[in-house]
């Protein structure tokens, strides 16, 4: 019977330590650090929505304070700050994480993945051929990832497969910490 239980506590041990250790680390992002990383890789100011314009927007659903964002033809990067953690999970948790977990159970992508969900925060990294619903709908090649800590998620995407749409994407990420696809 003792030896039932050690054993038994080592596997939970195990299966604690996997659960803390599966989802990648990385830290809140400022607003102003987003903007600065878009505009020296990109060389583009981004889109500030917030106050009034976010209800005007349709993006008051989830307490949404402020959404920053680049969108361009081959890549859809944004930063939305919420008002507290559990409004901007629910944004992640409902909006991403289901979706792209559904993709892949269909599958309805093709390529590497990679994605951790946890009481601090989530992510979702992929590199490969999309063919899902909602935001994953036909977008062929996609390349980069979706974050969430804290009070904010971070979603950066490059729609192609072209080497330097990568490496500026990995270039972006990497300036703010972000673990990379």
């Amino acid at each position: 019977m003792k030896n039932i239980k050690k054993i038994l506590s080592v596997v939970m041990i195990v299966a604690m330590m996997t659960s803390l250790v599966s989802c990648k680390s990385f830290k809140v992002v400022d607003d102003g650090d987003f903007e600065d990383a878009i505009e020296e890789i990109y060389d583009e100011e981004v889109m500030e929505i917030s106050g009034d314009d976010i209800e005007y927007a349709g993006l008051d659903e989830y307490d949404m304070e402020k959404f920053l964002s680049l969108i361009e033809e081959d890549v859809s990067i944004a930063y939305a700050e919420f008002e507290d953690e559990e409004a901007a999970r629910d944004f992640f948790e409902d909006e991403y994480y289901k979706d792209f977990e559904d993709m892949i159970k269909d599958d309805d992508f093709e390529g590497s993945h990679s994605s951790g969900l946890n009481n601090s925060r989530g992510y979702i990294l992929f590199e490969g051929e999309a063919d899902g619903d909602g935001e994953w709908e036909e977008t062929d090649e996609i390349y980069g990832g979706i974050y969430w800590t804290e009070n904010m998620v971070i979603i950066a995407i490059a729609y192609s497969d072209k080497k330097s749409d990568i490496e500026d994407m990995n270039e972006f990420l990497d300036m703010l910490g972000l673990p990379t696809p």
